[in-house]
C-alpha cells in the first residue's frame, strides 16, 4: 500500500451525508473503490480524501452516504441527511424499501494509545480489500489510513469504515447496515 499525497481536513469540518440518489463520481477525489453486485442491488464503496462514499440501487432507488468536509460544494437536491461528526451517534431512517442505519464514533486518544491503535490498523490495511494510506504531514506523525471492509447478507449490506487523523489523534469509525424490504 502506497503513500498517496492528500492532506485530511480537520476531522471538526467533517459531516455525513445522505442523498436519495448517485452523486457523480467526478465530483470527488476517489482513490479507491470496489463495486458490489446482487440479485437485490447493486452498490460501490469509495475511499476520499476526507473519508469516503457508499452508494447502493435497487430496484426503486438510489442512496449515497459520504463522510466530506461540510464546505465541500454538494448540491442540497434530494439531500435527505446531514450529521456533523462529533462524538457517537447512531441514526435509522427508511427511504422507501431501504432501510439505513448508521453508527459512528469519533475517538479522541492520547498520542500512545493513537499509535498502537494506528498499528493495529495498518495490520488490518495489509488484509483488506479497500484501504489508502496518505501522505504524512509532518515526519514525526504516521501516514493516515483510511480502510473499509463490507458484507453482503442477503437482501443487506454492512459496511465498516475506520479514519485515522494522526495530527489530531482521532480515530473515526463508522457502521452502516442498509436493509431492502418489500414495501406494503
Amino acid at each position: 500500500m502506497a503513500a498517496i499525497s492528500y492532506a485530511r481536513p480537520a476531522v471538526s469540518d467533517l459531516v455525513l451525508r445522505v442523498f436519495e440518489r448517485r452523486l457523480h463520481p467526478e465530483f470527488f477525489d476517489s482513490l479507491a473503490a470496489i463495486p458490489i453486485r446482487t440479485p437485490h442491488y447493486i452498490a460501490e464503496i469509495r475511499l476520499c480524501p476526507a473519508g469516503h462514499l457508499l452508494w447502493i440501487q435497487t430496484p426503486r432507488g438510489h442512496l449515497t452516504e459520504i463522510i466530506t468536509e461540510g464546505q465541500h460544494p454538494l448540491s442540497q437536491q434530494n439531500s435527505a441527511l446531514t450529521l456533523r461528526l462529533r462524538g457517537g451517534r447512531t441514526h435509522t431512517q427508511t427511504f422507501g424499501s431501504l432501510v439505513y442505519n448508521v453508527a459512528f464514533q469519533v475517538e479522541q486518544l492520547s498520542p500512545e494509545v493513537f499509535l498502537q491503535v494506528h498499528d493495529e490498523l495498518s495490520m488490518d490495511a495489509l488484509r483488506s480489500e479497500l484501504t489508502i494510506r496518505l501522505g504524512s504531514s509532518s515526519r514525526m506523525a504516521p501516514a493516515a489510513i483510511s480502510l473499509m471492509t463490507h458484507e453482503v447478507l442477503g437482501k443487506s449490506l454492512s459496511v465498516h469504515a475506520y479514519h485515522t487523523f494522526p495530527e489530531e489523534c482521532v480515530v473515526v469509525k463508522t457502521q452502516t447496515l442498509l436493509e431492502i424490504h418489500p414495501t406494503t
